[in-house]
């Protein structure tokens, strides 16, 4: 592997830069590369376009009820929007990629990105792929890694199976919560759960609720406990301590990166531990904030103003109980992430499809 040559930038008499220089990089709570951090793309206009932005996973509608649960290969395709709601450029705006098609390379940034949080990181190296392929399957790729300083060259097949086994998980997990799942909470809830529907339009409300509070978590929210860790953290909250509840009210209240979250002996402090038997992985305040968002959202949680701690509700323990009792597997993540990327392989992908549906299977067969 080597650093980035910069010279395909250059003039003739290699002393002026003549093109700006397109960066991707994962946006959705990754702070953009900023130009200090870029010191190998000195003085040269960079344009930071995000990658898990106006993509669209494409997922199964229409299937009958007794076809669920299902596995399947993700496909991603462009949204044909030119800018965001910030109105940022992106990968559709023409001057990008007419940037992007005359570059020598394809540069992509995962500096800032956790290094174990595996979904980020597939969900942007996904999405990059569809990029390249629409527009050159051949151009050659430089990518920065998380935490590392420069850009070096990457293959294709070394990117791709780093994180399409937790691509696939996150992807097929949704997919079939949304349908098996959501029928579960409409047994426990007086509410109608579209299937993929993106908007939480259900949310719980109290009257209680500090509105600063509830605005910066349920607003930030966009799905439906549909990611593969969510329910585990919900079960591991039955064992949260009289400390933990309090530690986790003021993480949840003051709502920045730094918060802490704890419940009983599996998640200690952003750490998730599992069972014990693997080893454990670190999940971002950020995240774990916004997943407590949902439960408070959903009724599943209280949050106790009064008495400054975090519980789970009546309605909590009883979505829990219609739950079978394999769906309660602390290492659904941990088993399949590889030691050394703490990501899961696509070598891993056999494994995860026979495990989803089994886990999938059983919450049928128990809950609906």
């Amino acid at each position: 592997m080597k650093s980035v040559d910069v010279s395909a930038y250059l003039d003739s008499d290699h002393n002026n830069f003549i093109k700006p220089v397109v960066v991707l990089y994962p946006g959705r709570g990754v702070p953009k590369p900023r130009a200090s951090d870029l010191s190998q793309f000195r003085d040269i206009q960079v344009l930071s376009i995000p990658l898990n932005s106006h993509f669209r996973h494409l997922r199964p509608r229409n299937l009958p009820w007794t076809h669920w649960p299902v596995t399947f290969d993700v496909v991603a395709e462009i949204n044909a929007k030119a800018v965001d709601a910030d109105c940022e450029l992106n990968v559709s705006s023409a001057v990008v990629r007419d940037t992007l098609l005359n570059q020598s390379h394809f540069i992509v940034d995962l500096r800032f990105v956790h290094p174990e949080d595996h979904c980020t990181l597939a969900r942007a190296i996904s999405r990059f792929m569809v990029i390249r392929k629409s527009m050159a399957p051949e151009k050659p790729i430089l990518m920065r890694h998380p935490r590392q300083k420069v850009f070096v060259d990457v293959m294709d097949s070394e990117i791709a199976d780093a994180a399409m086994g937790s691509l696939r998980l996150e992807h097929n997990y949704a997919c079939n919560f949304n349908v098996i799942g959501n029928s579960v909470l409409e047994k426990c809830f007086d509410h109608r759960f579209d299937q993929f529907n993106s908007a939480p339009r259900f949310w719980h409300r109290q009257a209680d609720i500090a509105s600063h509070a509830r605005d910066k978590w349920t607003n930030a929210s966009s799905t439906i406990l549909d990611a593969p860790v969510a329910l585990q953290v919900l079960f591991a909250l039955r064992d949260a301590t009289d400390a933990d509840g309090t530690q986790n009210y003021s993480s949840f209240d003051q709502f920045d990166g730094n918060s802490k979250f704890s419940a009983g002996s599996r998640l200690r402090g952003n750490e998730w531990r599992g069972s014990g038997k693997y080893p454990s992985f670190l999940m971002e305040g950020r995240n774990l904030g916004f997943l407590f968002g949902q439960f408070w959202g959903l009724g599943l949680i209280e949050v106790s103003f009064d008495e400054k701690t975090v519980r789970l509700t009546g309605s909590g323990h009883r979505f829990l109980e219609v739950m079978h009792r394999t769906n309660d597997d602390p290492d659904s993540l941990l088993r399949f992430l590889d030691p050394i990327s703490r990501c899961i392989p696509d070598s891993s992908c056999d494994r995860v499809d026979e495990w989803m549906l089994r886990f999938f299977r059983k919450m049928k067969q128990k809950g609906t």
